[in-house]
């Protein structure tokens, strides 16, 4: 028997480079890019999103993706605001799916429940 050559296409090493995780941070601005104008060093942001809020010392965010915090929130606090805002997506819902797999829970429902009003539905 003969060892086959190991393949060395793209897709076959895709799994050996290391990425970081996360997708929601908390922190202080050191810099920003040319022409962003909304952030300056110094400044204390919550940020969201795959691939850019991740949980590294440093992260470069597009500026859509970070919001300034208000002096009476936290950055542990404000790490969490991602998080929130999924559990906060099924507010909508009457019941949530829990076939669908997005991440819908019995307990992000309870929550909606129980820290929001119910929705009107608007007449255009």
């Amino acid at each position: 028997m003969r060892a086959s050559k190991p393949r060395t296409s793209e897709s076959s090493l895709a799994w050996t480079r290391f990425q970081p995780l996360g997708y929601s941070c908390s922190g202080i601005v050191i810099a920003a890019g040319e022409g962003v104008q909304e952030f300056q060093p110094g400044d204390r942001v919550a940020c969201g999103g795959g691939g850019y809020a991740s949980h590294s010392a440093i992260n470069f965010v597009p500026k859509n993706l970070a919001v300034k915090l208000p002096d009476s929130v936290g950055l542990d606090a404000a790490a969490l605001t991602t998080i929130g805002a999924i559990a906060m997506q099924d507010c909508g819902s009457p019941k949530p799916d829990l076939r669908d797999g997005g991440g819908k829970s019995e307990l992000a429902w309870w929550a909606c429940s129980r820290f929001s009003r119910p929705r009107q539905p608007a007449v255009v």
